[in-house]
């Protein structure tokens, strides 16, 4: 199949599934420090291919449901990272 047909971040894919256990950096502005990364931490919901709005090329995202919370999330795979114990 032609790389432009595959869906971008399809060599992530197998790298996570349902309920897997992820980190994710995020940036917060704390006054007079500036921007600080700050890790979040969540669950895998789903995997699933959407569509990018700016090509007609899909695109793997990661449905998590960070902790604490209650609204889920999309995210790229490239910026997740699987916890381990």
């Amino acid at each position: 199949m032609n790389d432009i047909n595959r869906p971008f971040m399809e060599s992530y894919k197998d790298l996570f599934e349902t309920g897997d256990i992820v980190w994710w950096n995020e940036w917060e502005l704390v006054e007079n420090l500036g921007h600080v990364s700050s890790p979040q931490y969540g669950a895998i919901i789903k995997i699933k291919i959407k569509k990018n709005i700016y090509n007609e090329r899909s695109v793997y995202v990661a449905v998590v449901l960070p902790f604490g919370q209650i609204k889920t999330r999309e995210l790229s795979l490239h910026l997740l990272n699987k916890e381990t114990i």
